[in-house]
């Protein structure tokens, strides 16, 4: 499935390493990562620093639409400033383990930089608990509630590899039809098909043998 051209996305992991499951065990999540994607590039935070990388879809990830209100091109700008910036270790234990709100004002890990970014892209107007909003106090699954509360979650992607439709046989109007393409258009899905053409075999009593 292809996602829509400038649009921006938040996508949350789900673990697949024993890091991962501790780390969502720890924070009572689902969750153990969480990035954007816009335009088939990935902008996120991880043990590598904040970077972008080429987006591959993966079956852990569920994808959501971000709030249209967040300004995109302030999101981009400001992680543009922040690209090349290191991990923040120092949060990562002192703020989602011993939850003292110790943090590194120059490094983000995942949901930090997220947080921090939709801040930025929303003129940093988010509040928790009517306090100023301290992004290093959010875990992805936190995050993740936090942004559903707040509305700012969209709906989430229903991902379909169109490769896997390729050949699978459907009924339409009492024929029986095979996939041969799949493409989007828009956000629909148009397939190209062929009739399939089946052997019918009659099968007579006994009694028609019989004459």
């Amino acid at each position: 499935m292809e996602l829509k051209r400038n649009t921006l996305y938040i996508c949350f992991h789900k673990p697949k390493s024993l890091i991962g499951f501790l780390i969502s065990l720890r924070t009572l999540g689902k969750y153990s990562h969480c990035e954007f994607i816009y335009n088939d590039y990935v902008y996120l935070s991880n043990p590598g620093g904040v970077r972008i990388k080429p987006f591959v879809y993966k079956e852990n990830m569920d994808i959501f639409e971000l709030d249209s209100h967040i300004e995109i091109p302030i999101v981009i700008e400001e992680f543009k400033k922040l690209k090349g910036k290191g991990y923040d270790y120092g949060a990562i234990f002192f703020s989602q383990l011993l939850e003292l709100g110790i943090e590194h004002k120059d490094r983000y890990f995942c949901s930090e930089l997220c947080l921090h970014l939709i801040n930025k892209g929303l003129d940093e107007s988010l509040t928790y608990n009517l306090k100023r909003l301290k992004a290093s106090e959010f875990s992805p699954s936190k995050l993740h509630k936090y942004l559903k509360f707040m509305e700012l979650l969209g709906k989430e992607v229903e991902w379909v590899e169109l490769r896997n439709l390729i050949g699978i046989e459907i009924m339409k109007q009492g024929k029986l039809l095979k996939v041969t393409d799949a493409a989007f258009e828009d956000e629909n899905i148009v397939l190209t098909t062929e009739t399939v053409e089946k052997d019918v075999k009659e099968t007579k009593k006994g009694s028609d043998l019989n004459g």
